[in-house]
């Protein structure tokens, strides 16, 4: 069972050293984790699958039929072709269309397959994680990511108390430098930047450039899911 999203309020304001909700309200940091699950999910999304039954004519795999399709979001991760060998057969995703090519996409057209009468086709597709509510079972992200969320939402509202913290200007110096006297907004900083360092530890993305759950690969090469782990043209999440 998942967590109650005052749960995750309660972890992230823990992780922030407990501020009071004169300095950070309770509707401030809901926004937070919202924001942490879209990112998360972004990092490492949800993965289902739909099943095709070939018919020896179609190479257009109707969208249509997965009715959690996330236009603007979801992908397709990899394609199972024919489902159920041993070891798992994978198409190389480099003839996998969405088509047409828009942030709405009707098929996923396979430029080089067309499944047989009687095979099926198995499609992995990306989805966000629903935003958790005071419902626990509303939320599906697993147990163990539950802290690396908070991180995220942490890190959001470490940002907003650094961007609070007002400085002070010393009228005494003709340049009128600018001076945070309370010491309060590197503080937060600091804070900040430990949350977003857990953040990328657990999911990927530091400072070496590459986003988090991507795939680095030859373009130039052919690619099978199942050689390399990778595909030429979506992303992935990194486990």
């Amino acid at each position: 069972m998942g967590a109650k999203l005052s749960e995750y309020e309660v972890r992230s304001r823990i992780m922030l050293g407990r501020p009071n909700a004169s300095q950070l309200s309770a509707s401030d940091l809901q926004e937070h984790v919202e924001e942490a699950v879209r990112r998360y999910s972004k990092d490492r999304p949800r993965i289902a699958h739909r099943d095709y039954v070939g018919d020896g004519v179609a190479f257009d795999l109707s969208l249509s039929l997965i009715t959690d399709w996330v236009n603007g979001f979801s992908y397709p991760f990899a394609i199972e072709y024919p489902q159920g060998e041993r070891p798992p057969s994978y198409l190389d995703m480099g003839e996998v269309v969405p088509y047409p090519i828009s942030s709405a996409p009707t098929v996923l057209r396979l430029m080089n397959t067309t499944p047989a009468s009687g095979k099926t086709a198995r499609v992995y597709y990306a989805l966000p994680w629903p935003i958790p509510d005071e419902t626990a079972a509303t939320d599906l992200i697993p147990a163990t990511d539950f802290e690396i969320v908070c991180h995220y939402a942490a890190y959001l509202g470490a940002n907003q108390l650094a961007g609070r913290a007002v400085p002070h200007k010393d009228a005494n110096l003709p340049s009128a430098a600018v001076f945070d006297l309370s010491g309060e907004g590197p503080n937060w900083r600091e804070i900040a930047r430990d949350n977003l360092n857990a953040y990328r530890a657990a999911v990927g993305g530091g400072d070496d450039g590459k986003p988090a759950a991507s795939g680095w690969i030859n373009w130039d090469a052919r690619s099978s899911f199942l050689d390399t782990g990778r595909t030429f043209l979506f992303h992935y999440p990194r486990r």
